[in-house]
Parts: structure tokens; C-alpha cells; sequence
């Protein structure tokens, strides 16, 4: 994201949200995913690492290739994941957590049944999903049939998210 602090977020997702078609909202959803759109994108697939010491070349100059419709749902998305104070200077986000000398990580439950939108909200802030290992047996009667974590990473200026993996 461009601009110091990422102060063009607010502006990037309201222009990403206006420039998405229904079909590319289908395709993200229903379809395999060919990263044929242009930019931008939010990074947060790990497709989007673009890193140097995992390229043949330095990948600076080459074009961004995404899939539209999945950076739009993200960005709606993002309301199930608020943030909130933690102590004087820091902010928690749902969902996320910091092992410190580990780095930060997204986790996330997949449960079998669909679930009203408050239940999700409730079901993304439970304490247990952000343990090592949490309590899949204590989990299991909530409907949740796996979890998966990823690693937040900072790369420059970049931010992206590795490769999801069951806990």
C-alpha cells in the first residue's frame, strides 16, 4: 500500500470495492482462480509474495496479477476482524496473535453447518483458537471441523501472509 503510515487503506478498498464486477465477485467464489485481473491487490494471498530470494529475477517490474473479486471479499470481510486496545499502546486484532521472537499469526476456524453472521463474529474471537494447539475436542460440539493459521510477514514496505496450515 502506498503513502506513509498505509494512509491511502480507506481510499484503496472503496476504489477496489467500486471497480469490482458482480462476474468477478462470481468467479472468485465459484470458480478456480486464474489471477488474470490487473491490480491492485491487498497482498494477503501468498501468491502475492514477492519476494526477490524466491524469484529468478527481481520482481519489481512485473505486473501484478490477481483475482479481483477474492480482494473485494477480503475487504468485506474485514468488519468480522475490529481491533481494540491493549494496554497504552498497542491494539489487538480478532483473529490475530503475536508469539513474541515468533512473528504474528492469523487463525482461523472452517465449520461444517452454516452460521448467522453474530456467530461468526463470536466463533473468530474465541481464546481457544489462538493457543498451539487448540482444544479441537472442545472445539469439535461448536461445529468447527478444522483450523488453519498463517504467518503475517513483513517484507520492505510489503506485508503478506504465508501459506495457511492446518493446526
Amino acid at each position: 500500500m502506498s503513502g506513509a503510515g498505509h494512509q491511502h487503506f480507506l481510499a484503496f478498498m472503496c476504489q477496489l470495492l467500486r471497480e469490482t464486477s458482480v462476474e468477478q465477485i462470481e468467479a472468485a467464489l465459484f470458480y478456480r482462480w486464474t489471477y488474470s485481473d490487473p491490480g491492485p491487490s491487498l497482498r494477503w494471498d501468498p501468491v502475492d509474495d514477492r519476494r526477490y530470494t524466491l524469484r529468478w529475477a527481481e520482481p519489481s517490474g512485473d505486473p501484478i496479477q490477481t483475482v479481483r473479486g477474492r480482494n473485494a471479499l477480503a475487504v468485506l470481510g474485514l468488519s468480522l476482524l475490529p481491533t481494540q486496545p491493549r494496554g497504552a499502546r498497542n491494539l489487538a486484532t480478532t483473529g490475530f496473535h503475536r508469539i513474541p521472537r515468533k512473528g504474528t499469526f492469523l487463525t482461523w476456524p472452517i465449520w461444517e453447518h452454516p452460521i448467522p453472521l453474530d456467530v461468526v463474529r463470536s466463533v473468530l474471537a474465541l481464546k481457544e483458537l489462538q493457543e498451539d494447539r487448540p482444544p479441537r475436542a472442545a472445539l469439535a460440539p461448536r461445529g468447527i471441523i478444522e483450523i488453519f493459521r498463517s504467518q503475517h510477514i513483513t517484507q520492505g514496505k510489503y506485508r503478506n501472509f504465508t501459506v495457511a496450515w492446518p493446526t
